[in-house]
This record gives structure tokens, sequence and C-alpha cells, in this order.
């Protein structure tokens, strides 16, 4: 596993939806949140940059998100969260989306044999689709120590 450790601070300025997960459901969670954030994007033709995010915040809390053209003025259902990581490690996952679970199981073994701590927040940057699922890329980015 080809994992980056990076020094210098990243942020992103999410707009979506956010909730709490429960019973670590965040894969069917994470879906119904999207399905949300495409209708009011689309009923609100926001000048998103075509690019969903997951993030993974403290207390369980779960943002399914995009980021934005421009900073908006009005948010009309949807919410605005500030992430920002000051030293991270980076993996850049390609395949299934049902395998990134196990990508951030061998990703915690890894740092954690290299004696790097890691914790929320996490993102997930999900390229753009298509059918072959053997060449969809998710960057995983992951706050650490």
């Amino acid at each position: 596993m080809e994992i980056e450790i990076h020094h210098q601070p990243i942020h992103f300025d999410l707009y979506g939806i956010a909730q709490k997960v429960t019973e670590h459901s965040y894969a069917v969670t994470g879906r119904k949140m999207m399905d949300r954030l495409w209708n009011e994007i689309k009923l609100h033709s926001y000048p998103h940059k075509g690019i969903n995010i997951w993030a993974y915040l403290p207390d369980q809390i779960m943002m399914t998100a995009v980021e934005m053209k421009t900073p908006l003025q009005h948010l009309n259902g949807l919410e605005f969260k500030y992430v920002e990581f000051t030293k991270y490690a980076y993996y850049k996952h390609i395949g299934s989306y049902s395998l990134i679970s196990e990508a951030y199981t061998q990703m915690a073994q890894e740092l954690d044999s290299r004696g790097i701590q890691h914790h929320i927040p996490m993102v997930e940057i999900y390229g753009h689709w298509q059918p072959d699922e053997t060449k969809l890329v998710t960057e995983l980015i992951w706050q650490i120590e």
C-alpha cells in the first residue's frame, strides 16, 4: 500500500447534508444523503465542481458534499462545513467502492506499523463514475499526528 504523508495543510469548503450515523451504517446512510444532496443541488441550480466528497467528522457525524465554484450566499437546505487537515495521510484507492472499507483497514494497519496516530476527520473524494468498477478512483485523506 502506497500511503503518502503530507505535512502541508489542506482544507475543503464543503456544502452538503450532514447527520449522525448509527450502527456504523455509513454506506447506506451516505447513499441516502447523496440523493438528498443532489436533489437540492438540482432544485437550486448550484454551481458545483461536480465531485462527490464524503467527510467523517467527530461524534459519528458524516457529511456528503460537494465544493462549489463560488461560495453560496443562501444554503437553502444545505449545510456548510470547513474541514481542515494540518497533517494527513493520503491513499489513492482504485477499484470498487465496496472495497474502500478494506482499504481503510489496510491504511490503519500501515500507519500503526509506522507509529503514526490517525483520527478523524477523514475525507473520501470520489472520482467520476464509470461502469468498470476496477477503474473507479477514490482519494482517501486521514488526519494524522
